[in-house]
């Protein structure tokens, strides 16, 4: 019986020589190289790790006080100012283009890191392109061979004075190269991120996909609609009403009704009355270009695109982003109210008015919202199946 067995498993392993048969392990084999992928070089990893630091570091830099000037008004006051290229009067783009440009690398970040379609990222690569080439021609507005003594600075109507006679050499606080330095950290990120894209491209051909798990319909349903009131009620606390009013004793609804301040002031008196390491021009404009540039993505992703853990997050970003220049906001009025003669507004009863209020209503229905959001990625169904690429 053994002796059988023996020979009947040796005619076995002699037919098939100790090896699968050839068409088995031409079917098994796998269609793309894996070893080579695994070894690969990290160009997504580290394309975005310098993306999201030159986004982060741009309008850091470019609100930073970069150089501090001495010089005379038309009434030969002497003033000693701390500049930003967001400071001068018809400069490259001008106060608003600028304010757009400093925050412009963060608003493409979300289609950065996008995974889903190469065209979404490929509008971003090219927002950053756009974006480094922005900062490196805004970076020459205040370097040593634009500042120099008997030269004419024209300021930004909103400061005191509107032009400045300078007098003396300028003493620059911070590098002038280093907005050129962003700009080519910039131009690299979106070069490697580039070099990913045509990889993972050329990688995937004749790859089986699938697609990822649907998120839970009626949660999803849900944080659509939270997400979309909180969104709406933001946008209106902080673009349409006043965020302080004066001598108002009705409950205003739009600015026009009372005279008051809005939330981009509100914004400005905040970084002025607690810190002087930024400039309060920034609180303008880019706080509300960031803020209602990121709403308005996010509202693009959430109804016309899928819900991902990356949607989750950014969402998460967002509310973060919004609940801070929020309370900068709610320190401004304050300190609006408390000090008016600081900030030259006029003498009367200042109060917080329906702004504020609303942009907190927002902020607590957007968390709600988020909350859905994450219950919707966490408890998905079940992945379906594509053709193959």
């Amino acid at each position: 019986m053994s002796d059988m067995s023996a020979n009947e498993s040796g005619e076995q392993v002699g037919a098939s020589g100790g090896r699968p048969p050839a068409t088995q392990v031409e079917a098994s084999a796998p269609r793309w190289p894996v070893a080579e992928r695994k070894h690969r070089f990290p160009f997504r990893a580290v394309g975005l790790l310098l993306a999201t630091c030159a986004a982060v570091l741009a309008p850091v830099v470019a609100w930073m006080p970069s150089v501090v000037v001495t010089g005379t008004d038309s009434q030969q006051q002497v003033y000693t100012l701390r500049l930003t290229p967001g400071d001068i009067d018809g400069a490259f783009l001008g106060t608003f283009g600028w304010s757009a440009l400093t925050v412009f690398g963060l608003l493409m970040l979300p289609l950065v890191w996008s995974r889903r379609r190469s065209l979404i990222t490929l509008l971003g690569l090219l927002g950053y392109v756009a974006f480094a080439i922005g900062l490196a021609i805004s970076g020459t507005s205040l370097d040593a061979h634009t500042i120099l003594p008997g030269t004419t600075l024209a300021l930004n109507a909103n400061l005191n004075p509107s032009t400045l006679n300078v007098t003396s050499t300028p003493r620059f606080l911070t590098p002038d190269w280093l907005l050129g330095f962003i700009a080519v950290l910039t131009l690299l990120a979106a070069l490697v991120i580039g070099a990913d894209v045509a990889l993972s491209r050329t990688a995937r051909r004749g790859t089986p996909t699938t697609t990822e798990a649907q998120p839970h319909g009626q949660l999803r349903a849900a944080a659509k609609s939270l997400l979309t009131l909180a969104i709406a009620l933001w946008a209106a606390g902080t673009f349409l009403f006043p965020w302080a009013t004066l001598n108002c004793s009705a409950t205003p609804l739009l600015i026009g009704h009372c005279t008051g301040i809005t939330y981009s002031s509100a914004a400005s008196y905040g970084i002025l009355a607690n810190t002087t390491a930024f400039d309060p021009l920034a609180g303008l404009h880019a706080i509300e270009i960031l803020l209602g540039g990121g709403a308005a993505l996010l509202l693009a992703a959430l109804w016309w695109g899928r819900a991902s853990l990356a949607f989750a997050y950014w969402v998460t970003l967002w509310l973060l982003a919004a609940n801070g220049f929020t309370i900068l906001g709610i320190s401004g009025v304050y300190a609006a109210v408390t000090n008016p003669a600081a900030f030259a507004l006029p003498t009367g009863t200042w109060t917080s008015a329906t702004g504020v209020a609303t942009t907190i209503i927002a902020l607590f229905v957007g968390w709600v919202g988020a909350v859905y959001v994450w219950f919707a990625t966490v408890r998905r169904g079940p992945r379906r199946k594509r053709t193959q690429a």
